[in-house]
This record gives structure tokens, C-alpha cells and sequence, in this order.
């Protein structure tokens, strides 16, 4: 039995509860991502190799957490023959329905080796905390 496979409805389940349901458009490509979880906040990184941070725009609204941008493609000569192409270029869009317990006003990004990652912290209130026990 393939462990893994087993374990893909919950990681779907788990996914839908953070995001919802992703509103992607056509686009040329989507970045890779990986999210995080601790807890104070959830780290969500792109993986944007090639880009700086004034190629990507990251916006929030309506719920929506919304990374887009473009990669040019080199300019091409007669001068080279390309071989093989295997990046990816043009537009591209990630777009992640946030949940409730995202404190939505400090949402920041921050651009690093080809890596945007994106933190959102949580509200006081989903935050985990230890009850005190007192005495009757």
C-alpha cells in the first residue's frame, strides 16, 4: 500500500481549509509554492527565480491574497540557436482565498534569492495559548 496516496485526501482537506478554492487564471505559468504554518503566522513562498521585486505584484482584496506578475523572455538573435527551452515565460497568477484568522493588516512580502515570501499573521485569537488552571 502507497502511503502516500492515502494520506492526499487529507492534504486536500487541509489545503481547502487554508485557501478555499484558488481562483487561477490562464496564465503562461505559476510559480511553486510551499506554505507554512506556526504559531504566529503562515508563510506562503514563491518560488520567482530570475524576477525582482518590481516585476511581481502582490495585492489583497475581497479575501483574496493575489501574487502576479511576468517573466520576459531574452531577447533572441540570429547570432545564437536555442537548443532546448525549458523556463517558462509571460504572465503569471497565484490567487489564495485567505482564512478568517489572518490578521489581513499585516500582510508582508519580502523578496530573496528568487524567493517571495509572504507572511500573514494570525489573529490573537487563533494564536495557541496555554489555559491557566485556578483554583475553586
Amino acid at each position: 500500500m502507497n502511503t502516500r496516496h492515502s494520506f492526499m485526501p487529507i492534504e486536500r482537506e487541509l489545503s481547502k481549509a487554508f485557501f478555499g478554492r484558488t481562483c487561477e487564471t490562464q496564465t503562461s505559468w505559476q510559480p511553486l509554492v510551499n506554505v507554512y504554518e506556526s504559531n504566529e503566522s503562515y508563510q506562503i513562498e514563491l518560488e520567482l527565480p530570475g524576477l525582482s521585486k518590481d516585476d511581481i505584484n502582490v495585492r489583497y482584496e475581497d479575501e483574496l491574497l493575489v501574487v502576479e506578475g511576468e517573466r520576459q523572455a531574452p531577447n533572441e538573435t540570429n547570432e545564437v540557436k536555442t537548443w532546448r527551452k525549458e523556463r517558462s515565460y509571460g504572465k503569471f497568477a497565484r490567487t489564495f482565498r485567505l482564512i478568517k484568522d489572518v490578521d489581513t493588516d499585516s500582510i508582508s512580502a519580502q523578496m530573496n534569492l528568487g524567493i517571495l515570501t509572504l507572511t500573514l499573521s494570525k489573529n490573537e485569537k487563533a494564536k495557541a495559548r496555554l489555559i491557566e488552571i485556578k483554583d475553586s
